[in-house]
């Protein structure tokens, strides 16, 4: 995973080994990103009784907030079908927590607001089919590093993340058009880890994510 990631930081300076095609060498994205809620496993706070039993103090139940945000890509072409891509994303979100079972008072939300930021990256393998290349869906898998900062910045935590998925390209010009640099929108759906280095109860999660930018390429 980490070759991966350290293999697309260099992207960059690929894309000027390249010489220009019809349809672009480098793409340069940037657009929205939403990772969907993910859920924790409750936990409970029990004390020792006489006898050498337990007892539920209160229970609490947490999930992370769906989380808005933004999301920048560069990728080289590496054949007809084939991209290697790094993508930095930033989201913020928030850590609800609901205390529930609690012997002297009622139950109570808590929410505490919560930033991530991701460094990917990727491999892209493009499904082209039929003679139109306005069109072509794409299967993306790879890996990357997530650092997440709790309230006020006050704590922080750091994990190695993977993610598969795929989506679609949209040319809004043909690639045999007279602009030099086609444009267009990309959707991305796919399923991105959330480590249990930065998960509150210590397992691994999947999330869903979506993203939709607009991209140019040169």
């Amino acid at each position: 995973m980490r070759g991966v990631v350290l293999l697309a930081l260099l992207v960059p300076s690929a894309a000027f080994a390249q010489g220009p095609t019809h349809s672009g060498r480098v793409e340069v994205s940037g657009g929205f990103r939403g990772v969907a809620p993910v859920r924790f496993d409750p936990a409970a706070a029990t004390e020792t009784t006489f006898g050498g039993g337990t007892l539920t103090v209160f229970e609490t139940r947490s999930q992370l907030e769906a989380s808005p945000g933004a999301v920048v890509r560069v990728g080289v072409r590496l054949s007809s079908s084939w991209w290697l891509e790094s993508a930095l994303a930033v989201s913020g979100g928030g850590l609800v927590t609901r205390v529930i079972r609690d012997r002297d008072t009622a139950a109570t939300t808590i929410r505490e607001p919560l930033s991530q930021y991701v460094l990917e990256g990727a491999v892209l393998r493009r499904i082209e089919r039929g003679r139109t290349r306005r069109l072509a869906p794409f299967l993306t898998a790879g890996g990357g590093f997530i650092r997440q900062l709790h309230d006020g910045r006050t704590f922080a935590e750091s994990g190695w993340s993977a993610h598969a998925g795929g989506g679609l390209h949209y040319l809004f010009s043909s690639p045999s058009a007279s602009s030099p640099r086609p444009t267009g929108l990309r959707l991305d759906a796919r399923g991105a880890l959330l480590p249990s280095d930065v998960a509150l109860d210590g397992r691994n999660h999947v999330a869903a994510v979506f993203e939709a930018a607009l991209f140019v390429r040169f």
